[in-house]
């Protein structure tokens, strides 16, 4: 959650586990695995309130729950971390941090290799 000085919540994000059947995963993210449901973490929620738009910290509040849904694949072995883009702007976003839809589906679900996503942190990302 991100508060500013004023007490007030601008930020924040959520993320649960699931899973996804193989064939609704990009193939390229999915490619080996055995016909079997493949553990997600789902970003279910992340939103920065209109007024702090534009700074930055989406990306930001982004990182922190790449980083946070990393750990947690660490321990429930979660291959992908999916999100459900809520309109044009936030799938460009996501698209930009190395999301990826599904073939042939222009407008849904996208993913991210857990690893891949540790990958686009910067290197100094969670060492404090």
């Amino acid at each position: 959650m991100l508060i500013d000085d004023a007490g007030r919540v601008i930020g924040f994000y959520s993320l649960a586990m699931g899973s996804v059947e193989k064939g609704a995963a990009p193939s390229r993210l999915v490619r080996g695995l055995p016909r079997h449901p493949v553990p997600m973490v789902l970003l279910a929620r992340l939103a920065i309130d209109e007024a702090a738009q534009g700074a930055g910290l989406g990306t930001s509040l982004l990182f922190e729950a790449l980083h946070r849904a990393a750990l947690a694949a660490e321990h429930a072995a979660a291959r992908l971390i999916a999100v459900d883009p809520i309109d044009d702007d936030a799938r460009r976003f996501y698209l930009r941090w190395g999301f990826a839809p599904v073939e042939g589906d222009a407008g849904g679900r996208l993913f991210v290799r857990t690893r891949d996503a540790l990958a686009s942190l910067p290197s100094d990302y969670g060492s404090e």
